[in-house]
């Protein structure tokens, strides 16, 4: 806590981190006393071998002699059985959880106070400004804002009046084109404005009120011209604005129609190209039938003629069978016919008696009767 307090006077944003790092260490403390219990020695026996009763209580008087004595001699088992506590949370850690639970609560509370601190002093991301009462600290452009202007002194009524017209007149410049156009004009230009302001007030501040009066007069005419040349610088500033506007509007115009025509021309090049490609597949694809339509052709003309081929290969030795046969048939039967008259020849002899003359001549016909056999 007092880590957490201490440097709370200085940043309550330090005190607020270390209180939560306090907390969350306390709370840290407390979850690591919370399993902690007593336990017994390994040796539960005692030294006479009879077991302990468990959960017994000791003797309620001890002589001064028995304390003595349990003083000097080390723990026995029979004195951790006496316990209350076996395997149960110690008397000390309860003690010790119950500070760790305060000074959880007590951090808690740290906690939110430095929170609403920091919370009314800005916040975590906007740094604290320090207090100060010098002449630097001031806004150095003349402008302030209407809840910094400073009262006008009591005493003196023309610079109170003083004070009033020119509150107006930073007004009304602010709601001047010039304010609006301020974050348009120069590093430069704006801090030769800030030093001319600053050092007017400076004189001003040395100067009686007449010379206050004269000298806003003069600071009066400084504006109007210095206004007027702000306005020039201004006119010019656009007029070249304007013109480099132009001239980015006409070169991003001329990169359009050459992105343009630059398409086109990839788009016809492209289009001319699938044509192409198109026409030669298309008289690729006519080649290609009227080959395989010539080959077909082809291919018909020879099978019909091979079919002709062997139909009239097939009618002439159907006629060549035909006229064989037919010429066989026509000498069997001529050799028929042959036997037929030989045999009755043959037997009109046989019939007839033979005479000496006929057995000859029959003798001189037989060789060629068989030779024509």
């Amino acid at each position: 806590m007092l880590m957490a307090t201490k440097p709370a006077h200085a940043s309550p944003k330090l005190g607020f981190i270390l209180a939560a790092v306090a907390m969350f260490c306390s709370m840290g403390s407390g979850c690591f006393l919370l399993p902690i219990k007593a336990i017994e020695p390994a040796n539960g026996m005692n030294t006479t071998g009879i077991p302990p009763k468990k959960g017994g209580k000791g003797k309620k008087s001890d002589t001064t002699e028995e304390r003595a004595k349990r003083s000097d001699d080390p723990p026995t088992a029979a004195d951790y059985q006496n316990l209350d506590f076996v395997d149960s949370t110690p008397p000390s850690v309860f003690m010790l959880l119950i500070s760790g639970v305060l000074s959880f609560c007590i951090l808690g509370i740290l906690l939110v106070i430095f929170l609403m601190k920091v919370r009314s002093g800005g916040g975590f991301t906007q740094p604290k400004k320090p207090q100060s009462n010098r002449e630097d600290d001031r806004p150095r452009s003349g402008r302030r804002p209407p809840d910094r202007v400073p009262p006008p002194p009591r005493d003196d009524s023309r610079r109170r009046e003083e004070d009033d017209r020119r509150r107006r007149e930073d007004k009304s410049r602010e709601r001047s084109p010039r304010r609006k156009n301020e974050k348009s004009r120069s590093g430069h230009d704006r801090d030769r404005d800030r030093d001319r302001d600053h050092s007017r007030r400076e004189n001003e501040k040395s100067r009686s009120p007449r010379q206050s009066q004269q000298k806003s007069l003069e600071r009066r005419r400084d504006d109007r011209d210095r206004s007027r040349s702000d306005k020039d610088r201004d006119r010019s500033r656009s007029r070249k604005e304007r013109e480099d506007r132009e001239r980015k509007r006409s070169r991003k115009e001329r990169e359009d129609r050459e992105r343009e025509r630059s398409r086109k021309e990839r788009e016809d090049r492209s289009r001319k190209e699938r044509e192409d490609r198109e026409r030669e597949r298309s008289s690729k694809e006519r080649e290609e039938r009227s080959r395989k339509e010539r080959e077909d052709r082809s291919r018909k003309e020879r099978e019909d003629r091979s079919r002709k081929e062997r139909e009239e290969r097939s009618r002439k030795d159907r006629e060549d069978r035909e006229r064989d046969r037919s010429r066989k048939e026509r000498e069997d039967r001529d050799r028929d016919k042959s036997r037929s008259e030989d045999r009755k020849r043959t037997r009109s002899r046989q019939d007839r008696p033979k005479s000496r003359q006929d057995r000859s001549r029959s003798i001189e016909d037989r060789p060629r009767s068989r030779s024509r056999h």
